[in-house]
């Protein structure tokens, strides 16, 4: 059938031959089509992916050749190269340090010793069922070994995952590319003929690759956040963070080291420790949305360019039966064993089997698919199979996000690694005692400003007031209802009371102008940051409560 689609697709674009699009009007329908798919995945809330490659397909040289990827003058393994350390950079940006040091050795077990599992049980499968060399095979476990972090987010937004759970799946869905590429990068070099087949020959290139990446990463990444406070550069994080992912990707690549690494670990110091120093919530947003809009770039990049590159050949039965032989193998038996085997006894079975069915694959096994078809005709011992190696690649990787992103809520449910109903309840709660804060707030400027009456002023303050007292009496009923009355929780109740009782003190110090504006907006300011970050640890707490007893039941 996908032949039978990829051939009446052909017929039109043989009817439509005196359509032509330039370059610019090339690159006008791309950026057209990243946007459109990021509307239908987030309306649809599936990953980006799915409407790219769909795009791809059909408006690419095996569909209607409207978009031609040859015009612009630049091969797909460079462009593959240089928007995987880009992207992964950003997403090291975006990671929250704190979440993962909970639950670190997981994580770095899964990106490590988990990783060289799945490389190790695809090389397998494709030199057995495949019968594909040994080291071509090989090079097919190192690509498909990452996760993706652009794929598997989306799936975790808006469901209830455990707090635990859902940052072991980011982290290592982020963190594990670097590891691949570097395995990669070794076996191609194998390949090549560019390096001894030792086994300690294997190791110490591994281990110059990694360790080199990770040392040039820090360095980068400590002397740009140290620069940035010494000169004041906050407003100008933007250029600071493209410069030093520029220098640190460069300069990786000069001592022979992995540039990916390289960037990913300079991307985590500086998210992290711009935090530690103070940065104004203004400038991490702004930083954010800058990264954030090179993260969508980047995504449009990858998945357009590999659905353009896409050729009827991997409709064809042969190719769907190599690309099922590695993806459902892949899905249902080696990722388990992977995750079985690095995290051990440190989650329980349940959490296990969850993080294996997240092992969703996306942008990073994409690009290398991809740059491994353009550097094939390079390499004598690669080419005969660089196309099947990029079809196994590209249905693997539409396989999984397919079965995942239509099962993922059910399979949380089923094996019940979804917080409680009565933890959302009390973030719902939460939130709206926060906006009535706020709301108060507002009512007080408004009336120092003399925009209301006094009438008016103290009516809507009475209620306002009575308001938050009953939220304030829910929240403590739901405490009790999940018998939340660890000493820990206690005081954090006790501090979120007294500052609200502070907050009410301000606004009637204000009210009868015993305080300044500026005074009072300073005051309120620092109130509503202490308010935040109470609730925060509340929140946290309560979720290690809530999840506690699951964790016993299950194991």
């Amino acid at each position: 059938m996908l032949l039978d689609i990829a051939s009446l697709l052909s017929s039109v674009s043989s009817s439509l031959q005196t359509v032509q699009f330039g370059a610019i009007e090339q690159v006008g329908a791309i950026v057209l089509i990243g946007v459109v798919s990021a509307r239908l995945a987030k309306t649809f809330r599936i990953p980006m992916l799915i409407p790219l490659l769909i795009t791809g397909l059909v408006l690419g040289p095996t569909g209607l050749g409207f978009i031609q990827p040859g015009n612009f003058g630049i091969s797909l393994t460079g462009v593959a190269f240089v928007i995987i350390p880009l992207y992964l950079f950003a997403e090291g940006l975006s990671m929250d340090i704190t979440e993962i040091r909970s639950v670190g050795f997981i994580v770095v077990s899964l990106i490590t010793v988990g990783v060289l599992i799945t490389a190790i049980g695809v090389a397998l499968i494709s030199y057995f069922l495949l019968g594909l060399p040994l080291v071509v095979a090989m090079l097919l476990g190192s690509i498909v070994s990452a996760t993706d972090p652009s794929a598997v987010i989306p799936l975790l937004e808006g469901g209830r995952i455990s707090r635990r759970v859902a940052s072991i799946v980011k982290a290592e869905s982020a963190l594990n590319d670097p590891t691949s590429i570097v395995l990669f990068t070794v076996t191609l070099s194998l390949i090549q003929g560019s390096g001894s087949v030792t086994p300690a020959a294997v190791v110490v290139s591994f281990g110059r690759l990694l360790l080199g990446g990770l040392v040039v990463g820090l360095l980068f990444g400590y002397t740009s956040v140290a620069l940035t406070q010494r000169f004041e550069l906050q407003d100008q994080l933007a250029y600071v963070t493209v410069i030093t992912f520029i220098a640190a990707y460069v300069l990786a690549g000069y001592f022979n080291t992995s540039s990916v690494v390289a960037s990913v670990v300079a991307g985590l110091v500086i998210g992290s420790e711009l935090n530690r120093v103070g940065l104004t919530p203004q400038s991490r947003r702004n930083l954010n949305y800058f990264w954030d809009n090179i993260k969508f770039i980047a995504q449009v990049v990858i998945f357009l360019l590999l659905g353009l590159y896409t050729t009827r050949a991997v409709f064809g039965s042969s190719a769907l039966a190599e690309g099922l032989v590695v993806a459902i193998p892949l899905m249902l038996f080696i990722r388990p064993a992977a995750v079985f085997g690095s995290v051990l006894n440190r989650l329980n079975r349940a959490e296990k089997l969850f993080i294996s069915w997240m092992g969703v694959r996306g942008a990073v096994p994409a690009a290398l698919a991809a740059a491994t078809v353009g550097i094939a005709s390079t390499i004598p011992g690669l080419y005969p199979y660089a196309q099947t190696l990029f079809s196994v690649v590209f249905l693997t990787v539409i396989f999984s996000i397919g079965v995942v992103a239509l099962t993922a809520s059910r399979v949380a449910s089923y094996l019940g690694v979804e917080v409680a109903d009565r933890l959302d309840e009390y973030r719902s709660i939460r939130a709206r005692q926060l906006a009535l804060v706020s709301a108060l707030r507002s009512l007080e400027d408004a009336w120092s400003r003399g925009e209301i009456s006094e009438d008016t002023y103290k009516n809507l303050k009475e209620e306002y007031e009575a308001k938050i007292r009953g939220i304030q009496a829910k929240i403590q009923e739901v405490e009790d209802q999940l018998k939340l009355n660890t000493e820990q929780l206690q005081i954090m109740r006790k501090k979120r009371q007294l500052i609200i009782a502070q907050i009410n003190a301000l606004n009637e110090f204000r009210r009868t102008n015993e305080l300044s504006d500026k005074a009072y907006r300073e005051l309120m300011d620092e109130l509503m940051n202490q308010l935040n970050e109470v609730d925060d640890k509340l929140t946290k707490l309560m979720v290690g409560e809530v999840e506690r007893p699951r964790d016993t039941a299950q194991s």
